[in-house]
């Protein structure tokens, strides 16, 4: 279980952490659940910082979009 950090002040040890995690593309429900906090905290605390907790961009070969097929009339035959 992780530890409980109810009201106390954010570190400099959990900055490094949260930027670590986030390189790591960490989804950010378990970053806060690393360090001891609520997701809410977590992202509060991310923006009066200054911290993207954005995922790094994808390579082209993980994203997958459906694409939509064109439909063709078919001759009829008469």
């Amino acid at each position: 279980m992780a530890k409980s950090n109810h009201g106390a002040r954010w570190t400099r040890q959990d900055f490094t952490v949260v930027s670590k995690l986030v390189r790591e593309g960490v989804p950010s429900s378990k970053i806060a659940k690393a360090l001891g906090r609520t997701l809410a905290s977590l992202y509060m605390k991310a923006s009066s910082e200054g911290i993207s907790l954005a995922p790094a961009k994808q390579r082209p070969d993980k994203r997958k979009t459906p694409r939509m097929k064109k439909k063709t009339k078919k001759a009829s035959k008469a």
